[in-house]
């Protein structure tokens, strides 16, 4: 199937139309792209598929400096232009508005002011979660794919904030070596980054129970050099898991941020 994608929709599909005028979300391309698709999901009043050709790219596509956009689920629409990513998200917030609040379109636009974004178009995401998976009887880190059924192990993002490179990388292999020697029980882990701060904290979600602290904290530490590490205990069902304690391993055991200053 041959379609032009028309725009962007909330999450990682473009919007085009079959010439039966039926909705297809098409997974793996953006807006202003020709495409040859492939139909994964007809509907009643929409299909879903997928992209197995770009026949034109749209002028507003571009070479992400991460290998992983289309395959990683963390920046769906890396591949697109930062002037054409805000248009779409402001179109986006004016078509709710219109459609879901029934505001005229002069109201609409009354209401909906440029875009606050910030100056860098990649290095300014101030978090990462990580999914752990056990490959071999050891841990593996990664972040959910495009496929939410599939963890994308990484070491690098390059949205992630620019002042901390190697934080990910750092905090991925020092797990990694804790996993060999301890049984971490890790449901979770997260980055927090600040650049305005310094702030970078490591949280560890775990069950409650016994936890190899000191060695988690000596680790992470030589490793990352965080300000901050905790430990996020939960417990009840895996699908309605909640907080029961938090626990400061190392350093001042919060993070900080600075808000409402230069983007």
């Amino acid at each position: 199937m041959k379609l032009t994608i028309e725009s962007m929709t909330y999450g990682a599909d473009g919007l085009a139309h079959a010439d039966n005028g039926k909705a297809v979300f098409v997974q793996g391309a953006v807006a202003g792209d020709t495409v040859e698709a492939e139909v994964v999901q007809d509907g009643k009043s929409f299909m879903r598929a997928r992209t197995t050709e770009i026949l034109e790219p749209s002028p507003n596509r571009i070479q992400p400096p991460c290998t992983f956009v289309g395959i990683c689920g963390g920046c769906s629409w890396g591949n697109l232009s930062r002037t054409a990513q805000l248009a779409a998200k402001e179109q986006n917030l004016r078509s709710t508005l219109e459609r879901i609040g029934k505001f005229a379109p002069e109201l609409a636009d009354e209401l909906v002011q440029p875009i606050c974004h910030t100056k860098d178009d990649w290095g300014y995401r101030n978090k990462i979660e990580l999914e752990p998976t056990v490959v071999n009887g050891r841990v593996r880190l990664g972040m959910h794919g495009v496929d939410p059924s599939k963890i994308v192990t990484v070491d690098m993002c390059p949205l992630f904030d620019k002042r901390f490179p190697k934080a990910l990388k750092s905090v991925v292999g020092a797990l990694n070596y804790l996993s060999g020697s301890h049984d971490l029980g890790l449901e979770r882990v997260g980055i927090r980054a600040s650049r305005r701060t310094k702030a970078l904290e490591v949280a560890l979600w775990t069950p409650t129970g016994s936890f190899p602290r000191s060695q988690v904290s000596r680790v992470l530490a030589d490793a990352a050099h965080p300000t901050s590490i905790v430990r996020v205990m939960s417990k009840g069902e895996k699908k309605a898991r909640r907080v029961s304690k938090v626990e400061m391993l190392a350093g001042e055991g919060s993070w900080t941020e600075n808000i409402a200053e230069d983007q």
